[in-house]
């Protein structure tokens, strides 16, 4: 390989700058210094995410104003300051949805959200209880509903509304997952779930960047409805199988909440609702694809 050694790097007067063509890649297998400057520039960009290096870094002018650190296949906020006390939300329905030239993250990802996940969900019981929705007492549940572990064993149930039907089970039932602290979202399109042979049925999914908590989760016109899937319902079999559904979607979310609808063995069109009952379902998780 050639070598170059000069003392001074200087660019045609008036400016003396020196140019390098865009996608350019300067290689520097030392240190670089940069004497005299009181700052480190750094690279400056908005819109989308680029794909890009691992352990490159950016700071990010789309509203965020926050420092970037490409690392495990995509970008993860680092410091900064924002705008407002609140995060933003975008134009994309009811929801504020971000498109991906806003800055949604539209990296593909494989189980992207696992049992750290934040979560919050209603009328999920473990039994047949007739108050609370985080009770253990019937079944010997070990599983995280995000805890995303193939098993033909009821011990690992991550879903168990108990038996009776309808009993007291309560419909619908909400799982809302915060799955990502990036102001502008990430698009997600599809969730793969294990099955137990009496399995949930028809299932939508809707997507926010609004300021969902606690108090107001299941309250469905701070979302954008995503799609209507179905997970196999009664008596559908293939115990631990794993059922892969997707909806389309462009637009980043902080939150997506999926509300079981039913156990109706066939699918059914949105809104439509059909038999309910009892079911379980082992873990799930979200993708991007």
């Amino acid at each position: 390989m050639g070598r170059l050694s000069v003392a001074v790097i200087e660019g045609n007067s008036p400016n003396f700058r020196v140019t390098i063509e865009l996608n350019s890649v300067i290689w520097a297998l030392s240190k670089v210094r940069l004497i005299g400057p009181t700052v480190q520039p750094l690279p400056v960009q908005s819109g989308s995410r680029p794909t890009d290096y691992l352990g490159n870094i950016r700071f990010n002018l789309s509203g965020t104003n926050k420092l970037e650190v490409y690392a495990n296949s995509g970008w993860t906020e680092k410091g900064g300051s924002q705008t407002s006390a609140t995060d933003p939300v975008g134009t994309e329905g009811a929801g504020g949805g971000f498109t991906i030239a806003d800055g949604a993250d539209d990296t593909n990802a494989q189980a992207y959200t696992d049992g750290g996940n934040f979560i919050l969900h209603e009328g999920l019981r473990y039994n047949d209880g007739t108050t609370g929705d985080e009770t253990m007492g019937a079944t010997g549940n070990t599983r995280m509903f995000l805890e995303y572990v193939s098993s033909t064993n009821s011990s690992d149930f991550a879903f168990h509304t108990g038996h009776t039907n309808p009993g007291n089970v309560a419909w619908p039932q909400y799982l809302c997952v915060k799955v990502t602290n990036y102001r502008f979202g990430k698009v997600l399109n599809r969730i793969r779930w294990y099955k137990h042979a009496n399995a949930v049925g028809n299932v939508d999914v809707f997507g926010s960047n609004q300021n969902i908590q606690r108090s107001n989760f299941t309250d469905e016109s701070l979302y954008n409805h995503l799609g209507r899937l179905h997970f196999g319902g009664s008596g559908s079999g293939g115990e631990g199988s794993e059922r892969v559904q997707t909806w389309t979607n462009s637009n980043g979310y902080r939150w997506y909440l999926v509300k079981m609808v039913d156990i109706n063995s066939s699918a059914l069109a949105y809104p439509q609702v059909g038999s309910q009952g009892g079911y379980a379902m082992y873990p799930m998780t979200f993708d991007k694809t």
